[in-house]
């Protein structure tokens, strides 16, 4: 029975041997779709860097978490492995709910309320963030504005609980079909800009 059983770990050994090292294994071909707009989806498939490693050894959720750091509009990464050599990925981008326009405003409350306030000097910073409050982009897409007052987001980070308020209250007026252009929030008010002026 020891000679059995030597022989049983030998052969399981050179099988486990074979099966890490051989090239049959290795990841050939990384097939993704979906569509995403902040960048080339080659990008992604390089930024990847699943190609040669054993697909069974791949780590797919610390690939995606990477992916996710690098690419912020990308939202989620579903990976599925067909056996012997292809990776599937569907890439899943975030959805602009509005942009941020980040507004350094000397005025009082009231006067933004009825939009008499006027800028202070220099640019406007805007992002997009979406339903999440995940601030995503850089990018000038037609969507909602929502004017934020003399607050300092970033790229990457999460919105603050006051503007998530926002954004949820804007998600939901979608919902119900009034869709404002745009809103002014503060840390006191939230002001909508539609017409008819609600």
């Amino acid at each position: 029975m020891p000679l059995f059983l030597s022989g049983l770990i030998i052969f399981l050994s050179i099988v486990f041997i074979l099966f890490v090292k051989s090239d049959f294994f290795s990841i050939k071909k990384i097939e993704l779709t979906g569509k995403i707009d902040c960048t080339d989806i080659n990008k992604i498939k390089d930024s990847s860097n699943l190609l040669g490693q054993n697909i069974f050894l791949a780590n797919t959720a610390m690939v995606e978490k990477s992916l996710k750091e690098k690419f912020l509009c990308v939202k989620n990464i579903n990976f599925s492995k067909a056996i012997p050599s292809t990776v599937k990925a569907e890439v899943f981008s975030r959805d602009p709910l509005a942009k941020l326009i980040l507004v350094r405003w000397e005025a009082s409350s009231s006067a933004l309320i009825e939009g008499m306030a006027t800028p202070s000097a220099g640019p406007n910073v805007e992002y997009l963030v979406d339903e999440e409050g995940i601030i995503f982009s850089e990018d000038f897409k037609d969507t909602n504005k929502i004017y934020i007052l003399n607050q300092n987001f970033s790229l990457g980070t999460k919105v603050n609980d006051e503007l998530q308020v926002a954004l949820k209250i804007l998600t939901n007026l979608k919902r119900v079909g009034i869709d404002p252009q745009n809103l002014t929030a503060s840390d006191d008010f939230l002001v909508l800009h539609s017409t008819p002026r609600i």
